[in-house]
């Protein structure tokens, strides 16, 4: 910047990315740069900027940001600058297209910036623009680019192409939609034709012209039939004009055809819906054999041998399996004599007591030292005390006892080990089911699922307006859709969103509208809460991503924490540098109370709709509008006659002497 400078290629305008980085490289450059002849600053203009930046403004060096108040930038730096008096303003790439003056020479530092609540890199065009404010009409005949290794030149930047934005304007589309219902019109087809009418380099698209199409092509051929061949039968030339679902929109039947259900195939042949798995005993679930026969779980050894330790061992019944013994029931054709247990010594009978078996002697001592310890049990205390640690084991129940060779042995069932499985009509537990997928019930007798299959899966606008809430299946506009039409992109989201809670206080709903528009700059930190508002947007859309719109289902320009400072001055009456942080600035708080009185006033002026919550927030909204005043109708300081005269620059004499 010296060298700069000492070339006569001053005044310098430099765009830093972040506010603190464009502060301290002012304060670098004015500590270090030479000065022969300071700026004096008016008692006025003095008591505005404050200590830092009237230091700076004395070695006739600036920064320029949106944290500034409009009284600093409009009415100390950006005249001074206009008229010479600085010799260098460092300013944000953020307010790039807001700085009201040019100098002679600009140097980008960076090609990243803080927009909103992202990190966004500088586009060709708004390198442009910052290179564009080199030159001052009627002082310089050429402005200069300064540059150094690693930072944008002049040939990265060009002018962006100007064309119509292709996505159409929702709530334009959906105020459309309402006026075509008051005239007892189609509001989607009033919807596709004002598209077609819109100028655009390639057609826009609602997301409801497939189905328009399909049906203004079955109404023509029922009508050439019909004149062609009069003789033919009434019914015959009457048009299929809809899809059996009755969907206009496009992406809602590519979506439902894709939906295919899930069948199951049961034993008696018949295929049926398949249900959620639901829990089950073991004994009553049936399982499917390689060949397709259906048999129960615990008559193929394949699988029984999956629970349990010991023998594997058929238990036999009679005609059936008793109820008392907790046997399966199951219809009488899948019914078996007989299901596989696990056999087991369970002790050795010594004259009146048993003795646990060597495995249950090992398995006590280890984990109920106290049962281990008794050496011999009467048989009613070991069926009491030890057997439900062998049941517990072996995660079954004890069928049957014996004593065979000097041992007794105990046989074991699992009907009672709880499985999941499908239960068809019937209530037959089903283990592994054939299954198939096919067409929803609607879509199976419809001609046009083929067509419908072939639709693209793309958020459409009309889809998105369904998902939304903002019309019904028939395109006509909900309470919430009427809504988000009075308002520009995601507001009117958000403040529908918030009437449609009946515990939320209008009185609150009033300051929290702040946060719509400003930003990330009042978050305290990165774990913050989104506050009320955020809360219910993100719980009605579902954290969803609307491109324009919603972005985790927060309105773009969405920030927590201006909702707060603006009832602190507005309600409180709070001083506003009482308010000021390091990421808060006297500037943010003008914005946010701006922003927030533009809000209120478009609420004011929009229509009366019939909603009691709908009016009451418009009565609220009125008496706040005035509660404030506007930086930009306070008059700006003015410029001491010095001030007013062009810097002559004698300073490059020293800075060629000191070099």
């Amino acid at each position: 910047i010296s060298r700069a400078l000492l070339a006569e290629l001053g005044p310098v305008l430099i765009f830093a990315p972040r506010r603190q980085m464009a502060e301290d490289l002012a304060t670098a450059l004015s500590s270090t740069l030479p000065l022969d002849e300071p700026l004096t600053l008016t008692q006025e203009q003095d008591a505005l900027v404050g200590d830092r930046l009237g230091k700076l403004l004395r070695n006739r060096v600036a920064f320029h940001h949106s944290g500034l108040s409009y009284a600093v930038r409009a009415g100390i730096i950006e005249p001074l600058a206009k008229r010479g008096q600085l010799r260098v303003v460092v300013a944000t790439m953020g307010l790039a297209a807001g700085i009201n003056f040019s100098m002679r020479s600009v140097l980008v530092t960076g090609t990243h910036y803080q927009a909103g609540n992202f990190q966004r890199q500088v586009r060709p065009d708004e390198l442009l623009q910052m290179f564009g404010r080199a030159g001052r009409r009627g002082l310089d005949d050429f402005g200069y680019v300064l540059v150094t290794p690693d930072i944008p030149r002049l040939h990265d930047a060009h002018p962006l192409k100007l064309r119509r934005a292709e996505p159409v304007d929702w709530p334009t589309m959906i105020g459309v939609m309402r006026e075509a219902v008051l005239r007892d019109e189609d509001p989607f087809l009033k919807a596709k034709d004002l598209t077609a009418r819109l100028f655009s380099s390639r057609p826009l698209t609602v997301g409801v012209e497939r189905f328009y199409a399909i049906k203004a092509h079955s109404t023509g051929s029922a009508q050439g039939d019909s004149t062609s061949s009069g003789q033919a039968d009434s019914a015959s030339s009457l048009p299929i004009d809809d899809p059996l679902c009755g969907l206009p929109v496009d992406g809602e039947r590519a979506r439902l055809v894709r939906r295919h259900d899930r069948e199951m195939l049961t034993p008696g042949g018949m295929w049926e819906p398949q249900p959620t798995a639901t829990e089950a005993r073991l004994g009553e679930l049936l399982v499917r054999l390689p060949n397709g026969h259906w048999r129960p779980v615990l008559t193929v050894a394949a699988i029984a041998q999956n629970h349990g330790f010991g023998a594997l061992c058929k238990i036999r019944f009679g005609q059936s399996i008793r109820q008392a013994q907790g046997g399966p029931v199951g219809q009488s054709h899948l019914r078996s004599s007989f299901e596989y247990g696990r056999e087991i010594p369970l002790a050795a009978p010594k004259k009146e007591t048993w003795v646990p078996a060597k495995w249950l002697r090992k398995l006590l001592r280890e984990r109920f030292p106290l049962l281990a310890a008794v050496n011999g049990w009467q048989p009613e205390e070991f069926l009491k005390q030890v057997l439900p640690v062998v049941e517990a084991e072996m995660r079954g129940r004890l069928h049957e006892q014996w004593v065979r060779e000097g041992m007794v042995f105990g046989r074991f069932r699992f009907d009672e080990v709880p499985v999941t499985g499908y239960r068809d009509s019937r209530g037959r537990s089903l283990e592994n089911p054939e299954t198939r997928r096919t067409y929803p019930a609607i879509c199976q007798p419809c001609a046009l699922k083929g067509d419908c299959e072939g639709l693209e899966l793309s958020v459409s606008p009309a889809l998105a307006w369904r998902q939304l809430g903002l019309v019904d299946q028939e395109g006509v506009p909900t309470r919430r859709g009427i809504i988000f039409s009075f308002f520009n992109q995601g507001e009117g989201l958000a403040i529908a969103a918030a009437l449609e809670e009946p515990d939320y206080p209008i009185e609150d709903l009033v300051f929290d509208l702040a946060n719509l528009r400003v930003g990330h700059r009042f978050s305290l930190d990165e774990t913050y809460s989104h506050g009320r508002l955020g809360a219910v947007c993100q719980m009605v859309y579902q954290r969803g991503e609307y491109p324009g719109y919603l972005e985790l289902g927060l309105p773009i320009a969405y920030g927590p924490g201006g909702s707060e400072v603006v009832r602190d001055v507005v309600a409180h009456q709070v001083p506003r540098h009482r308010l000021v942080s390091e990421s808060v600035r006297h500037g943010d708080i003008e914005r946010a109370l701006t922003e927030w009185r533009s809000l209120l006033r478009q609420i004011t002026q929009a229509p009366a709709y019939d909603w009691d919550r709908w009016l009451q927030l418009r009565d609220i909204a009125a008496r706040y509008v005035h509660s404030t005043r506007s930086p930009a109708r306070d008059p700006l300081p003015p410029l001491a006659p010095a001030q007013s005269q062009r810097y002559s620059g004698r300073f490059i004499s020293r800075l060629a002497r000191s070099a």
